[in-house]
Order: structure tokens, then sequence, then C-alpha cells
């Protein structure tokens, strides 16, 4: 039985003295310690494990304090490795130091864990043992490798740093070796836990089988990736291409859980970049980066309750993020879940973490960068943060806000499940389209129906309806190559949108063109009563209604429900005309409340 824990009081796992071979006679037998955190002085030094606990039944036994318990085969595997040979080794490991049978303990335990792994002298990240495909030989290739960069990145010229012996020949091997632990073939990338584990502890290594790697090794190679690039990499990569998207790939995960190490993103950008980590359990989508969160940000959040339903535990992160942001940002970037992949009962305002893998949803970054360039609330009111924290966990969310019009026809967009994979002929195709039902006409390709159709004002504005068209595909500003707002719409970009309308795309910047892409991508066009048209959510119907709600940078589609009174949500969306304060600004519009189910 594991010894009872009080206040701030933690248990770590000791490890005797042995071989580290894997082979080793079982069973392993431990110790357990009760520190306390509170404790600045006496407090043992310890190291945490990061790992992935595997989908196995737990199977190998263990002893614990003179008591046999069961572990999964990978945790067995890494305390294998990690005894040392000549003393005892202290790790924090949660599937043995946290009694999972109680959830009460669990909640405190969670809730310590930004405690637990800012005050270890250093976090194990264990990968898992050396596939059998692989030989030590490419192994140490490959860690070669990533020391080749790192020395390279470091160099006043990278291309002047000499190869290790090993290569140009080794170079085959290493990309084989890497390739195995890439997120494809290794979970430890996939897991929401990781996060955390890896971005608290000031240093981190990765275990893999008997080999390291350290993090510093690893970011230095990132340095020579992106900006240091050495000649003789680029050669070898020429001769074995396979490598530059096992390298990439490698990279750019580590880059992600570089940037939860320095806390580059915003509270509401974590929890949008991690979420598509796996969790067994879908509240912990979130309790397994609150370690990430400043306390008191998310304060009902973060008490990590674990009695409470999945249901209520977004619900509460949504409004709570409101709370913390004091606007509707938090409502923005939620693609809606097809209703056999959603968390059972969930309500449709409410950010949905349980399943992340939504085909056709529009790129989040777009969206998200775009956000703060609008204005679409202008004069109206404050949003009422007092009456969203009393109805914290409820399954109905109550805006108030003024009715902008009704969706009467709606045209698709570019559908795809690679957005940064752009195709302009499929591009310049949809747009006329888009143009056609924007303009109420059919579409001629010639500079003079360009010129002369849909002369008429467009309803909002003193512009023409094709000149609102145009607007509308720029989104109202023009993006660099990140997708970042850099600047408002010119007569001049009008003139571009022509060009990529007549299949002239190659005669305009990479810039614009991206920027009307990424209006287009997994967006569905509509057009309202009144003649307005937008974007929004690909399931946007004929009949939902636009809304310009207090606290909401754009507006907003909701959907009258079929049964009882209030709406559904459906998202953000872009209506020309209305992104930019214009309709608080008229006479005689009444604001009203409606509550979102």
């Amino acid at each position: 039985m594991l010894p009872i824990l009080r206040e701030n009081e933690i248990r770590i796992l000791s490890i005797p003295p042995g071989s580290s071979d894997v082979g080793g006679p079982p069973p392993i037998d431990c110790d357990i310690l009760v520190a306390s955190l509170s404790d600045r002085n006496g407090f043992p030094e310890y190291e945490t494990l990061s790992y992935v606990w595997g989908t196995e039944m737990a199977s190998v036994p263990i002893l614990v304090s003179g008591q046999s318990i069961v572990v999964s085969r990978s945790l067995h595997c890494a305390i294998r490795r990690l005894q040392l040979p000549d003393r005892k080794r202290l790790l924090w490991i949660d599937q043995i130091c946290i009694n999972q049978q109680d959830m009460e303990e669990k909640t405190k335990q969670v809730q310590l864990m930004s405690d637990i792994y800012t005050r270890c002298s250093r976090c194990i990240a264990w990968v898992g043992e050396v596939k059998e495909s692989v030989s030590p030989a490419e192994v140490d290739c490959a860690i070669q490798l990533l020391q080749y960069m790192a020395t390279a990145s470091q160099a006043a010229d990278p291309s002047s740093t000499p190869l290790p012996s090993a290569f140009p020949a080794g170079f085959e091997g290493a990309i084989k070796a890497l390739g195995t632990i890439t997120p494809e073939q290794n979970e430890w990338w996939n897991r929401i836990w990781t996060v955390q584990e890896a971005a608290l502890p000031e240093h981190v290594i990765f275990q893999w089988g008997s080999f390291e790697i350290t993090w510093t090794v690893l970011e230095q190679a990132r340095e020579a990736w992106v900006f240091n690039f050495p000649q003789p990499l680029e050669n070898m990569l020429g001769q074995h291409p396979a490598g530059t998207s096992v390298l990439t790939n490698l990279i750019a995960h580590f880059t992600w859980l570089n940037i939860a190490r320095h806390r580059y993103d915003d509270l509401f950008q974590m929890i949008h970049r991690y979420r598509i980590r796996r969790a067994t359990d879908p509240r912990d989508k979130i309790y397994g980066l609150l370690g990430l969160c400043s306390r008191g940000r998310l304060p009902v959040t973060e008490k990590c309750d674990y009695s409470i339903t999945a249901v209520e535990v977004f619900a509460t992160l949504t409004q709570e993020l409101i709370i913390h942001e004091q606007g509707l940002r938090p409502l923005t970037n939620a693609p809606r879940q097809r209703p056999s992949e959603s968390t059972p009962g969930i309500s449709s305002w409410a950010l949905d973490l349980y399943y992340a893998g939504v085909p056709f949803a529009p790129d989040v970054y777009y969206l998200m960068h775009g956000y703060d360039e609008y204005n679409a609330a202008g004069q109206l009111g404050h949003i009422d943060l007092g009456a969203i924290k009393t109805r914290l966990g409820q399954k109905t969310l109550n805006l108030t806000g003024v009715y902008a019009d009704t969706v009467v026809h709606v045209q698709d967009g570019y559908k795809t499940n690679s957005p940064d994979k752009a195709s302009m002929p499929s591009t310049e195709q949809l747009l006329q389209e888009w143009y056609a039902v924007a303009v109420g006409c059919g579409f001629q390709a010639s500079p003079d129906s360009v010129d002369t159709v849909a002369a008429e004002l467009y309803p909002r504005g003193a512009y023409t309806r094709a000149e609102a068209f145009a607007v509308f595909v720029l989104g109202d500003t023009i993006r660099n190559t990140e997708q970042i707002p850099k600047r408002e719409v010119e007569r001049d970009d009008i003139q571009d949108v022509w060009k990529i309308l007549l299949g002239r795309a190659n005669e305009v910047s990479m810039e614009t063109r991206g920027t009307v892409y990424g209006m287009m991508v997994n967006q569905r066009m509509f057009v309202t009563k009144a003649g307005y048209f937008g974007c929004g959510h690909m399931d946007t119907e004929i009949g939902d209604e636009v809304w310009v709600f207090r606290g909401g940078n754009v507006p907003f589609t909701i959907r009258p429900r079929k049964e009882g009174e209030g709406y559904a949500f459906v998202g953000q969306c872009y209506l020309q005309g209305f992104m930019r304060g214009e309709v608080t600004s008229e006479d005689g519009l009444t604001e009203k409340t409606v509550s979102l189910y």
C-alpha cells in the first residue's frame, strides 16, 4: 500500500543500483520516499520521467516497498535502462508515484505537476528502446549527425565544420534510425502530457535505449536547419532526399516543444497548438497543459477536478478563457466536430478538445492572426463577464449583440485536408464561382466584363459589388507569408484580384495570392437576405443568422434550434461591411441577448 500523502507532499521512487540491461532478472526492487514540496532545504534531488504509458495492458511486475505491482512494459524497460551501476536513482514517475485509483489524490497531484517538473534536477524523456530493424551503429550515426548540425550552428561558417568520419557513408543509416523516433513511429511526440513534461524542467535529455541526446544538441541542430544550413548536409540530402522529410518532421515537433519551453504562445494559442495531441482521458487535453499556465488565470479549471465530466470541463474552460481574454476570441478557431467524434453532450459553443482530427477545417493560424485586425463590435458595450462567471460549467452561454442578417445562399469553398498546399488553378476557378454569386450574374472571363459588370453599389459602403467582392476575398487586409496581417487593402490589391479572376495569378505576389487562398480554404461563402456576402464554417446553412456580439472582433453565425428556444453556435465569420465597427454606428439597431446551447 502506498504511503498516504499530506498537503504538498509527493512520492519519489528510489531505484536501487543494478544492471541497465533490459533483460536483467525481474523484478526490480524499489522503495518509495515521501517528500514535501514546501521543504526548500531538505528536499531530495530527483529526476522526472516523461514517457508513454502504451496501449498494452500493464503486465510486468516490479517490487515497490516490498509489494509487487505491475507496470506497463514501456515503463519497465525505462526503469531497467535507468538503473545506475553504483548508486540508487530517485525518479518521480506518475504511474507509480500517484495512486491512479484515487481520484481525489490524482486531482491534488496533477495540481502539483508544475512544481514537480520545475523542481526536478532534470527530466528524462524516454522515447523507447531502439527498434530491432536499426543497428547500434546506425543510432550512433544518427546522434553524430545531430551533434554535427549542433556544432555547425555555432560556427561563423557552418559549411567549414568538418563532417564526422562516419559520413557521408553513414548518412543513410542515420536517417533510417532517426525515422524511427519521428511522430509517425514514436508516440512520445503525440501525447498531451509530454508537452509540459519537456517544457517545465530546466534540463531535459532524450533517452533512446542506452543512448542519450541532450536538449541543447537538438536545439542547436534546429538552429542549423533553420538559420545556418551547412553545405555538406545539403549535399548528403541531395543524395538521400528522404532525409529532408525525416529531419523536417523531427525538428518541427521539437520546435513546437521549444515554443512551450520559452512560453512564446499566449494561453489561447497554447491550447490550440497542442490540441492535436492525444490523451486517454479527454479531460487531460487541458489538465495536461495547466503546468504551463500561470496560476489564477483559469481558477476553476486549474483545480483539475476528475469528479466532473469532460462536458463540464470544456464548457468551464471556454467560459474562463472568455473571462481571461475579456472578449470572444475563445469562440473562434473551434472547428465543429462531426457528431460521432465530438464529446457526447457538449454544448455547440464550447471548445471541444476531445478529438482534433476535424476534416476540412479552416487554417487555425490564418483565423487566429486575423482576429485582432478587426473590430466588429465597435461601439457596442463591454461583454458582461460577471454573468458568465455565475454560469460556469453550464450548458448555455448568453451573449448580447446586434442581429445583422440571415443567410439565404451558400457556396462551397476550397475543400482540402492540406490547407498549406494551394492549387492556384483550382483557386482561380472557385474564385470565379464566388464572384458570380457575389454579383448575382454569370462570369465572363474578359477584361470588359470585369470592368462593367455589377456596377451597382454594395448595400454597405461607397463601392460597387464587384469592388466589395475584391475587398472581401482579401479579408480587407494583406498578409505576409506567415499569414500575419501587414496592411489594409489598397486600390492596387483590388486590381490583383481581377488578375487572379482572369487566370493571371502568376502576375500577382505570393503574399496576395496566399491571402486570397487563406480566405477561401475550407470556408463556405454565403449571401444574406439584404445582399451582403461573406464566408464562414463549411457547414454554414441557409437560415443561419449573422450576429455581432459584444466582445467580438468578428461576427458570428448562429442557427435557430429546431426544437426549443435559443440557438446553436456555428462559428466565427467574415461579413463584408461589418468588420470594422460599422454596424454599431447606425441608428435604430437594437441589442438583444441570445442563448447558445
